[in-house]
């Protein structure tokens, strides 16, 4: 895990941040921007600014006070397995 601080002006957004972390990609698709690889490595990645995670897009949240915003990859976790048996 690595940890970083970083010095912004008021009213930047979480996406204008991550656009000044080396190693931190960042896709559109469609309307929304959303973060895919940190570090080359590839996967489905969300935010939480200050312990919550916020219901707008990265590019949307606007950042007004110091806070400390964790990246957390989401990781493929199996809650249900089935077998077919075709008949």
């Amino acid at each position: 895990k690595e940890s970083l601080e970083l010095d912004i002006s008021r009213g930047k957004s979480v996406l204008d941040v991550l656009k000044n972390i080396s190693g931190v990609e960042v896709k559109k698709m469609g309307e929304k921007e959303f973060i895919t690889s940190i570090d080359g490595e590839h996967g489905y990645y969300l935010y939480e600014v200050d312990g919550r995670v916020p219901d707008v897009p990265i590019g949307e949240y606007i950042l007004e006070k110091d806070s400390k915003v964790k990246i957390k990859k989401l990781l493929p976790v199996s809650k249900k397995e089935i077998d077919i048996q075709i008949k």
